[in-house]
């Protein structure tokens, strides 16, 4: 069973008719099948399918109050589908299926008496987020059920750790929880580059190899080499959590921990600093860590100190050569013909 994945909403309760249509958007999938057992009764906010190809995993909705509750259960061990795979598939047919609700329901027209202003406010405000439920043994016996913190723009993978929202301590994924994330994330694409001939070359997003790149010069290398002093030179956390969240290097829960709660000036320093470490593990450039060494400044004359010696670490990598561009391609008609040679 992997951990629930719950679809909450920004009004704190599921949208009047949501439940209902994701339902029957998801009962037209062919990798769908309503599940009708008299173990299993169907009621009006819970419901049971089928899922995959074949179909042998069962999924099971909940309308509860506050969100959609997803449940991933496999019965029996097979040799089909991986349950990662499953769960990470299912994700991404449960947004798809979201994203179809959504245009249903903003498409539906409002009662005469309402303006065409009011029923824009009032669909507008279908903002809805995917979160998942920690089950970790000691979160369960120590704090009521709360949810995890990943990483953003979908970078969580399997092995990245993660934040708890209630104990604001990073871990590593259990398995429940890592059925939800893939093992690595793929190679980003963008928009096909289209030139003036009309054709198409595909751009890719593309990272040195590691054996190319300086160890030292590494910023999250650099980071971790400084980690254990620029936690005893962090005077004021809450004034670091502030800036931080201003720049957006760390997350709304963990400025909110460090402000709202009554931790030591070590036990906050420690927080932010495990919550931008683990940033920088997904964004592992240069100018995030530029910016935070600019910021860590502001604490004292020592939190400079150390801040210009990561700034002076990090040179090396402005120092090296950077790849030239794509040289232009006459047929694409950027180029111009040598003139000839009289």
């Amino acid at each position: 069973k992997a951990t629930s994945l719950h679809i909450t909403f920004a009004t704190g309760y599921v949208t009047p008719g949501y439940f209902a249509r994701l339902i029957a958007i998801m009962a037209e999938s062919p990798s769908c099948q309503l599940f009708f057992h008299k173990s299993t009764p169907v009621y009006h906010n819970k419901i049971t399918f089928r899922f995959g190809d074949p179909p042998v995993d069962h999924v099971i909705l909940t309308e509860m109050s506050p969100a959609v509750q997803v449940d991933v259960l496999r019965y029996v061990a097979t040799g089909t589908i991986p349950m990662q795979e499953v769960c990470h598939t299912l994700k991404g047919f449960l947004e798809t299926s979201c994203q179809k609700v959504e245009e249903c329901l903003q498409s539906i027209d409002a009662p005469s008496r309402f303006s065409i202003d009011i029923r824009s406010t009032r669909v507008s405000i279908i903002r809805r987020e995917f979160k998942f439920l920690c089950c970790n043994p000691e979160c369960e016996s120590s704090f009521q059920p709360h949810y995890l913190v990943t990483s953003p723009n979908g970078q969580q993978t399997c092995d990245l750790p993660l934040l708890c929202e209630e104990s604001a301590s990073y871990r590593n994924p259990t398995k429940e929880e890592a059925y939800w994330f893939p093992k690595e994330i793929k190679e980003i694409q963008t928009e096909p580059h289209i030139t003036k001939s009309g054709k198409s070359h595909p751009q890719r997003v593309l990272t040195p190899p590691d054996d190319v790149v300086n160890p030292r010069s590494n910023p999250l290398t650099i980071l971790k080499s400084h980690f254990t002093r620029v936690l005893e030179i962090v005077f004021d956390p809450k004034m670091l959590a502030n800036d931080l969240s201003s720049v957006d290097l760390i997350t709304d829960v963990v400025k909110d921990k460090v402000l709202s709660t009554n931790l030591s000036r070590y036990e906050g320093a420690s927080i932010l600093m495990n919550e931008f470490q683990r940033s920088l593990k997904v964004y592992n450039k240069p100018e995030t860590l530029v910016s935070f060494c600019h910021l860590l400044k502001k604490q004292s004359s020592a939190a400079s100190i150390v801040a210009n010696s990561m700034l002076s670490e990090l040179e090396t990598i402005s120092e090296r050569p950077r790849l030239s561009k794509r040289p232009k391609l006459m047929d694409e008609g950027l180029v111009q013909e040598a003139p000839e040679q009289s």
